[in-house]
């Protein structure tokens, strides 16, 4: 039996910690013609002590369908990020699988068997005040095999209990790994006492549809201002402190709205859901749509397109690029002023920057473990030069030049933001 993880490194990536790709405090009437861009630096929403009272969040998706089955509008993206929902894991920084509602778990030799350690023992109650049970588990997986018929539950033939806080889950055939890898994050625990008596979960709009065990809860929308509300549970959330009270999150109208937003300093950081499926993987369904994996890679490109689509056409200066890529990144996971800005006594993380760099988007001129690209063939405006990790040079035209993975582990500290 090998080990899958470790109770003693119970990772939450939890929205606090920048699990969102953009985080706006709303939409002013700035216009979005091409003009030199505003030097406004981002509102400040913390408290003395680094608690973050309320995190504001600008997304196109719709604030209209509330329910935990249904992952196309705001709520349901939330839903994906370890926020009102519980995964029973989650996925780390590097693509790792780490620990959620599943807290330690073996694979079997023939890959076909996991056998999973549950946080049942740590007061985690749904948000009507129902306890998390084993009965949740269990019925999680009958409900999402026979009645849901979700993709990523269509491997499993059945799970069953071993003792009070430990079940099996078994595939229907090898693949536990390439398993794992597919649900963290997207598979999460659901209340029995609300869906048990529900055949069509995505149809049902009842007003326990929104209820989870994550670590927000919905509190209400504004349909007029397109905004819903949610707050934190409780100060700590499976052990670890939640520095973030309350969250808005407003649908915006178009990009356009969002570009406004960015120049105007109320998006405070830029990221990318990256997700490298590769294309044999992809075509997992191709004779099935559901069972195709969500995401695209877009770490590696995020640079160069927020170059090319904001600085080059005057959307936004080149100062806040860098604000909101590197500088707000840090503050948020509470690692500035070690990153996120040159000093005496900060790491030197520099990346040179090219204007007359230009060149074709390629997959095959990429670094990603991914055998596609989803801008194949768009054309930047310039390009990354050189890239300097803590001094040393770390990549040169598209060149990676160190031959042993440099990243280090880094304990993150209290939001600056």
């Amino acid at each position: 039996m090998e080990k899958g993880g470790n109770m003693k490194r119970r990772i939450l990536a939890l929205l606090l910690t920048g699990a969102v790709a953009l985080s706006a405090a709303g939409c002013s009437g700035a216009s979005t013609e091409e003009s030199p861009a505003p030097e406004t630096a981002p509102a400040q929403t913390e408290a003395a002590s680094g608690v973050v009272e309320e995190l504001r969040i600008g997304t196109t998706a719709a604030n209209e369908t509330f329910t935990t089955f249904v992952e196309n509008d705001a709520f349901g993206k939330m839903c994906y990020n370890s926020f009102v929902t519980a995964p029973f894991w989650q996925t780390g920084a590097d693509g790792e699988v780490e620990p959620f509602i599943v807290t330690d778990w073996t694979v079997s030799e023939d890959s076909t068997t996991i056998t999973c350690d549950l946080a049942l023992d740590q007061g985690i109650t749904w948000h009507d005040g129902e306890p998390l049970t084993m009965e949740d588990v269990l019925f999680t997986f009958d409900y999402n095999i026979n009645v849901r018929k979700s993709s990523y539950a269509s491997y499993v033939d059945h799970a069953e209990q071993v003792d009070e806080d430990t079940i099996s889950i078994v595939l229907k055939e090898p693949g536990a790994y390439q398993w794992l890898k597919m649900v963290a994050g997207f598979f999460y625990v659901q209340p029995k006492h609300i869906w048990e008596n529900i055949d069509a979960p995505k149809d049902y709009r009842g007003e326990d549809a929104v209820i989870g065990c994550g670590p927000y809860r919905f509190v209400s929308v504004d349909q007029d201002a397109q905004t819903s509300y949610y707050e934190a549970v409780s100060d700590t959330y499976l052990g670890r402190e939640v520095t973030v009270k309350r969250v808005s999150v407003r649908s915006f109208d178009s990009n356009d709205a969002l570009v406004m937003a960015l120049r105007n300093g109320e998006i405070q950081t830029v990221a990318t859901d990256h997700c490298s499926f590769t294309l044999a993987q992809k075509d997992m369904g191709r004779e099935d749509f559901t069972k195709i994996p969500g995401g695209l890679p877009g770490v590696e490109t995020r640079g160069e397109l927020l170059y090319s689509y904001g600085v080059a056409k005057r959307k936004i200066s080149a100062a806040q690029m860098c604000r909101v890529l590197s500088e707000n990144p840090a503050r948020l996971y509470g690692l500035y002023p070690r990153k996120g800005v040159l000093r005496p006594g900060s790491d030197a993380d520099i990346v040179v920057y090219d204007p007359g760099a230009s060149h074709v988007i390629r997959a095959e001129d990429c670094v990603a473990n991914v055998d596609y690209n989803p801008y194949e063939g768009f054309v930047t405006a310039g390009g990354i030069r050189q890239v300097w990790l803590r001094g040393q040079l770390s990549v040169e035209n598209g060149k990676v030049l160190v031959e042993a993975p440099a990243g280090k582990y880094m304990a993150r500290g209290k939001n600056s933001l």
